[in-house]
């Protein structure tokens, strides 16, 4: 199965989670990244936990509707336990070699010096 493609605030609105807890686009580096991912898994561990408690279908006042929004609720438990971060390797800097070179017919005018660049 692929995996889901997911909006992060749809997520956050069914785990019932302030849209400010998502906070990887502010990260400043790799390990800064994957700290922040950590944390926000273990909230969302938290937050199941609660809204598990406050949805279960077996409770006397939920009903059919409680169990809809329960399998909601684990749907976005899985694409959350599924976010990964890969780090893209270092792009290395692309060299320019410039060859210069100047021909000069034996025999010729200075009209006929071509010279030719070339860029690899």
């Amino acid at each position: 199965m692929p995996p889901q493609k997911m909006h992060i605030h749809k997520i956050l609105k069914i785990l019932e989670l302030p849209p400010d807890s998502w906070k990887l686009m502010n990260a400043k580096s790799f390990e800064e990244a994957k700290m922040i991912l950590v944390n926000f898994k273990a909230l969302v561990k938290k937050q199941h936990r609660i809204l598990v408690k406050k949805y279960h279908p077996d409770l006397p006042a939920n009903g059919e509707k409680e169990e809809d929004k329960i399998k909601q609720i684990n749907a976005m438990i899985d694409v959350v336990k599924g976010i990964k971060l890969h780090q893209a390797p270092p792009q290395p800097q692309r060299t320019v070699i410039r060859v210069y070179r100047t021909n000069t017919f034996s025999g010729a005018s200075d009209s006929s010096t071509s010279t030719n660049f070339y860029n690899f």
